[in-house]
């Protein structure tokens, strides 16, 4: 059954037309006839699970939305980037290239992932921070204040790095461990 269906309002953006979504049915919070954000084509967002493009965010190329995932205010996910469980990006987020995002991780604040980059199992990127080069992050792992990771680094189990500090060059942070500039 289809959740949602493409409107007649466009936006374009790169050179390419985005067509905001309306709610066929009601499902999670949202209410059938509700607007949602912009996407490509319908395969940008799957009609299963309670995944939806909020406000003005946005799916681009090849980037695809599933299961509870959501993307708010003007987030938005290019190329072949993916999100699924119950991750979620807000605000000015931006997710490229193949990156992902999955189990209730979470991106705000201008925060950038891209380059294979993942996040997992309830991470948080925010602050003008970036995941880069197939660098990762799970179990309750932080990155806020410009702080940046690169090249196949890796941070887990409650760990944060803030203020521009940088973990490069298969780097693991773990452990509760905290690095700040």
């Amino acid at each position: 059954m289809r959740k949602y269906k493409l409107t007649d309002e466009t936006w374009t953006a790169n050179g390419t037309t985005l067509y905001r979504i309306e709610a066929l049915i009601s499902f999670g919070d949202v209410i059938v006839g509700d607007r949602g954000g912009f996407v490509k084509c319908e395969k940008n967002l799957s009609h299963n699970g309670t995944c939806w493009v909020y406000d003005d965010a946005s799916l681009h190329d090849y980037a695809s939305l599933h299961g509870h995932a959501s993307l708010h205010g003007h987030a938005s996910m290019w190329e072949h980037s993916s999100m699924w469980d119950d991750a979620s990006m807000w605000d000015d987020a931006a997710m490229r290239d193949y990156a992902s995002m999955c189990g209730h991780s979470v991106m705000w604040d201008y925060a950038l992932i891209r380059d294979y980059a993942s996040m997992w199992e309830h991470s948080s990127l925010h602050g003008h921070s970036s995941l880069l080069d197939y660098a990762g992050m799970w179990d309750h792992a932080a990155l806020w204040d410009y702080a940046s990771m690169h090249d196949a680094s890796a941070m887990l189990d409650f760990t944060s790095m803030r203020h521009h500090a940088s973990l490069r060059g298969h780097e693991v942070l773990r452990g509760q461990e905290v690095r700040s500039i």
